[in-house]
């Protein structure tokens, strides 16, 4: 054999191999803003971390591995230095953390979509579900997670600290089994179980749905897992205008926990503002209420620049609570 021969056996030996190779991304985003906080007693200027959007890096590999079956794989993690979720004005801003956020395969074709490993649940981020353009001004706010300690009228601690005035409902990424449906016109539905102990599974459900009425957009979604059920959705018109709401209930970790919002938001260009009302319903313990103003605006390239105000007051019993008020401003930056 030649070795032109030779060489025409070996390309044609390995073409079907470099047909089948996935295609490897890298990508993530940084996100940081300065945040000015007042709790009615003292006051800080914070470095933090974007709450709902922390700075992440993921790699991701992707490819037809036969004739309707496409194969994935996704690793992603985490960095807060100073974890903006909270907003406890006497401790100092280093609250560092490092996540593995995704560590996952999927198979996907015709028949949907499976997914294992270290990944959402169904319905994961459906509360997220929004035509709100400027979402880091506002949602971005120092609620998203926890710690948003509240003073009592004296000057001493009450003792009290607000969950979450925003319902997110969303179940932390564990060992999970997920599948995905085909659309089904506009709607696309999930199923997942997780094992959030040794010996404890949990079942999650998720709807989506997406559909234009006329000029306009509708999307929503739903949420159920047991004792846990959120509600969400927004309609966006040609106009540039858009109502957004999100409503949800968890009786599983917190009493009678309840919380809902709505907002109107309008983008133009790369422009975008919103207004938002929020209220939270912890049981016996507290209720809370907070309005938000907040801009976004897109420089290109994947950098976006936001700022926002939030002010937050509350009522509990045989107590007099300070509000707390916000204002933070920051840019993501974003690279794939």
């Amino acid at each position: 054999m030649n070795k032109k021969l030779l060489a025409t056996a070996v390309a044609a030996s390995i073409a079907p191999m470099a047909a089948q190779a996935l295609d490897v991304s890298v990508s993530g985003h940084v996100n940081r803003a300065i945040r000015f906080a007042d709790n009615g007693v003292d006051s800080d200027v914070q470095h933090v971390d974007g709450s709902a959007s922390k700075s992440r890096f993921r790699l991701t590999a992707e490819g037809e591995v036969m004739a309707g079956l496409t194969a994935g794989a996704h690793i992603e993690y985490g960095s807060s230095n100073n974890a903006g979720g909270g907003l406890d004005v006497d401790n100092p801003d280093n609250k560092a953390s490092f996540d593995a956020r995704h560590s996952l395969l999927y198979l996907s074709g015709e028949f949907g979509k499976i997914t294992l490993g270290n990944a959402p649940s169904a319905g994961n981020g459906i509360m997220w579900t929004s035509h709100n353009g400027a979402w880091m001004g506002t949602e971005y706010s120092p609620d998203t997670n926890s710690g948003l300690g509240v003073m009592s009228t004296d000057g001493s601690a009450s003792g009290y600290s607000v969950f979450s005035f925003f319902p997110s409902v969303n179940t932390p990424r564990m060992n999970t089994l997920r599948y995905d449906t085909p659309s089904i016109g506009p709607v696309s539905l999930s199923a997942s179980i997780q094992k959030d102990s040794d010996d404890s599974h949990d079942w999650h459900f998720g709807a989506s749905l997406s559909h234009d009425v006329g000029a306009a957009s509708v999307i929503g979604g739903l949420v159920y897992e047991e004792d846990v059920l959120g509600i969400a959705g927004g309609i966006a018109f040609a106009n540039g205008t858009s109502v957004n709401a999100a409503w949800g209930t968890d009786d599983a970790n917190r009493d009678d926990y309840e919380d809902m919002y709505i907002n109107v938001a309008h983008s133009w260009g790369n422009m975008s503002v919103a207004v938002d009302y929020r209220s939270t319903d912890q049981g016996d313990n507290m209720e809370g209420r907070a309005v938000g103003l907040g801009a976004q605006y897109s420089l290109g390239g994947g950098v976006d620049v936001y700022a926002g105000f939030n002010n937050y007051s509350f009522d509990a019993p045989n107590m007099d609570l300070e509000d707390i008020s916000a204002f933070h401003v920051g840019s993501r930056v974003r690279f794939n």
